[in-house]
């Protein structure tokens, strides 16, 4: 990896996974942005996705990555929300909601090799 590369990683992968992710490019002279992306295989078709990013606090990387990212999708959750919530220690109770339901998914075998829009399906078929 040459220095200055910008490694944009759009899995979901957990926290700890990025954060050796971007040790290892900060290793190597690299810039690093966490960019998990959501609104599947339709949204990746109609350039529609919803990149939730981190950046840390350098605006120029994140810069960087905006003008990459605005290619692929229309909208960037700059974790504001989130942010705030951690800084009042106000809980979010339907992220955790949500973080159930996707590891239900994650663990079903109709819908575990499936995109994560199929939420939608999984939900539905719930009784």
């Amino acid at each position: 990896m040459q220095p200055g590369t910008l490694c944009i990683d759009s899995s979901t992968i957990d926290q700890t996974a990025s954060i050796e992710v971007a040790g290892w490019c900060q290793q190597k002279q690299s810039k690093y942005v966490d960019a998990p992306v959501s609104g599947g295989v339709t949204g990746a078709q109609n350039a529609t996705l919803t990149f939730m990013v981190g950046s840390g606090k350098c605006q120029k990387t994140f810069d960087r990555a905006a003008s990459l990212i605005k290619l692929m999708g229309k909208n960037m959750d700059l974790s504001l929300a989130q942010n705030a919530s951690t800084t009042t220690q106000s809980p979010t109770p339907l992220g955790s909601l949500a973080h159930q339901i996707y590891r239900l998914l994650a663990q079903d075998p109709r819908y575990s090799t499936k995109d994560f829009g199929i939420v939608y399906q999984f939900l539905k078929d719930q009784k």
